[in-house]
């Protein structure tokens, strides 16, 4: 029976008040003389999960677009000390930290499911970059944030949710965090610390195929699949206590989001979701005037895992050029070697982003603009040498092709 080490941040700061933080990063940090530093994105895990949650963006993807990412294990999960009375605004702190260490003074944000409240923290908090202009001296340090499937205050309308969920984060407003940490770490904690790593993916993968066609369809994907699993596992290394505290804040953020400047933000969700309602993330929007929002109608939660690519492109400022292109053709060709089912992929909101289609209609519409041009020259000479006579050729050449040649892809 293999034993799966525990995933984690492998990079550790020991602070002044002596406890640690972990993190990883993802994608090659360094730089030869022809190529610019790498852009830097920090990465903020779900809920629960830990820092190997990240391994869900392709390597090549990173290397690709000269990117790395630092995903960051929060207090009491993976590798990064517990403290029972933090907040989640003391997070900005902790990431400016790592960002000091590593000596990145400029960056992105990602917050993923539960990470979103934290990169929200960082809009609120850490001073943003004034237009374009990167000036090492000036205060600025955040470039942009995105919240994918992010969680939003409790107090929004939450109809929708997974009756289960809406019962864990009730549970943790009311109850003891001993009594919430301990269920939890029975519940998800033995598995995910069993040696035999079949357990906590038996446990999950029952709990997942209860889930919506598109939440299934997400599951069986290896690498959103692989990225889920050793995200928990690294969550409950150390017991349920970190999930217990971060429970009971995201019932109370400890600031509220008319506080935080929507400039510069990007919120994707889709309105499937269900552990994260649309209505929330719906009204969350509202309530952050300039926020840009990507809202996909046939995506869930797990789901938007399939748009991480195209995420990172738009955060990037990378998104209005041919790099979308290229990192759909990446998640289709995951999807099409990954599993031979087709029949459970989840349908894309925007069907004119699939390169395949695109292809398809481009040839047609090449093959119709050639005979067009073809039959016209035949009908013009037609009239030349014969007449009016030929006038029907010419009307026959000009009538509409087939009924059957493929649609524009964005029908």
């Amino acid at each position: 029976m293999a034993v799966q080490p525990q995933p984690g941040g492998k990079d550790i700061l020991t602070l002044p008040s002596g406890r640690t933080l972990a993190w990883t990063v993802y994608g090659d940090d360094q730089t030869n003389d022809q190529q610019e530093p790498p852009a830097a994105i920090f990465y903020f895990h779900g809920y629960p999960g830990c820092s190997s949650e990240a391994i869900l963006i392709e390597p090549e993807y990173l290397k690709q677009r000269n990117v790395r990412v630092v995903a960051i294990d929060r207090p009491g999960f993976g590798n990064s000390t517990h403290y029972s009375d933090r907040r989640i605004l003391d997070w900005p702190k902790d990431v400016l930290a790592v960002a000091d260490h590593l000596k990145i003074h400029h960056f992105h944000v990602l917050g993923v499911s539960g990470g979103g409240p934290y990169a929200l923290a960082c809009a609120h908090s850490i001073p943003r970059i004034n237009g374009d202009a990167l000036d090492e001296a000036s205060n600025g340090r955040l470039l942009g944030v995105a919240v994918m499937c992010g969680a939003y205050p409790f107090t929004l309308n939450a109809k929708g949710m997974l009756p289960e969920l809406r019962a864990l984060l009730t549970a943790g407003a009311w109850l003891p965090r001993l009594a919430t940490g301990g269920m939890l770490d029975w519940v998800m904690g033995r598995p995910a610390r069993d040696p035999d790593p079949k357990v906590l993916e038996k446990t999950l993968d029952t709990a997942m195929m209860k889930r919506p066609g598109t939440e299934k369809a997400a599951w069986i994907k290896p690498y959103i699949r692989a990225a889920a699993i050793d995200s928990i596992r690294g969550a409950f290394r150390n017991g349920g206590a970190g999930s217990a505290t971060e429970l009971m804040l995201l019932n109370d953020w400890g600031f509220d989001l008319e506080d935080v400047e929507g400039r510069g933000i990007r919120l994707w969700h889709g309105k499937l979701d269900r552990n994260s309602p649309f209505s929330m993330a719906e009204q969350a929007a509202e309530m952050l005037p300039g926020t840009e929002t990507h809202f996909f109608d046939e995506n869930g939660h797990l789901d938007m895992g399939f748009h991480v690519g195209e995420i990172l492109d738009n955060l990037l400022g990378k998104g209005d050029d041919s790099s979308d292109a290229d990192e759909t053709n990446r998640v289709n060709a995951l999807r099409e070697t990954d599993e031979p089912q087709k029949t459970d992929e989840p349908q894309e909101a925007d069907k004119s982003n699939k390169p395949e289609e695109n292809d398809k209609v481009n040839e047609s519409k090449e093959t119709e603009e050639s005979q067009g041009t073809d039959e016209s020259t035949k009908a013009d000479k037609g009239k030349e040498s014969r007449g009016a006579d030929e006038s029907t050729e010419t009307d026959k050449a000009n009538e509409p092709k087939d009924a059957n040649q493929p649609k524009d892809a964005s029908e």
